[in-house]
């Protein structure tokens, strides 16, 4: 095997997170009463995305995201929202829904079959993160789990790189893949120890980072061909 291990992100690449988010995030706004459609959720989305590449260049708290991305979304609506309440709503909707990337159990019993280690690399909600896993009976599968919260520092960040290097035994970066949907917060891990990456861009985006990346997949389970 070319590698023996992979980092992987969690939302968007082993779990399809937007599908996930959309049902917390319309189940939440019927809750209150406000408008639920598809729609609605495409407008947040844009938003949301914006404040968590914010946070993962350092620039805002984790805390700023979880208020500010809601105080955005309703700052058009006339009636008063409690921002906070919502946002509880719709934390407590997503833990309890988690729906898998498709092949990505196909992707992690590969590794594990083959003897490659497997570590998550996410800045989700703690809380959060644990309880889908959990409940995805997707945890035990791993090798480790570096939570951004836990960890103290802000993935892509070197400190968060050097606790994740510093974490996994017999650590070597030329046997280790990066495999993640963000070229924010995942693809930026290599620039420490120019270690491959493997971009999961299922909605076929452009390299505007114009970062170097090693593989390119659509499917989640087009990575078990690299790692062969």
């Amino acid at each position: 095997m070319k590698y023996n291990c992979v980092l992987f992100d969690l939302d968007d690449t082993l779990f399809d997170f937007q599908a996930c988010a959309e049902k917390s995030f319309l189940n939440a706004c019927a809750f209150f009463g406000l408008p639920h459609e598809k729609q609605n959720y495409s407008i947040y989305k844009v938003i949301n995305q914006k404040y968590w590449d914010m946070y993962s260049e350092g620039k805002i708290s984790k805390e700023d995201v979880l208020y500010l991305r809601f105080k955005e979304y309703f700052s058009t609506y006339d009636n008063e929202i409690d921002v906070r309440e919502f946002g509880k709503r719709y934390e407590s909707n997503l833990s309890d829904n988690f729906i898998l990337s498709d092949g990505a159990e196909e992707v992690v019993d590969f590794c594990k079959k083959n003897s490659i280690k497997i570590y998550i690399v996410t800045n989700g909600v703690a809380k959060i993160q644990r309880k889908k896993l959990s409940k995805s009976n997707f945890a035990e599968k791993f090798d480790g789990l570096f939570i951004s919260e836990e960890v103290g520092a802000v993935k892509p960040s070197k400190l968060y790189y050097d606790f994740v290097k510093s974490s996994i035994m017999n650590f070597d970066p030329e046997k280790t893949l990066i495999c993640g949907d963000s070229l924010v917060s995942d693809i930026p891990l290599s620039v420490y120890d120019g270690i491959d990456t493997c971009w999961y861009n299922s909605e076929g985006k452009k390299n505007d980072k114009n970062l170097k990346i090693t593989y390119e997949i659509k499917e989640i389970r087009e990575i078990i061909e690299i790692l062969k």
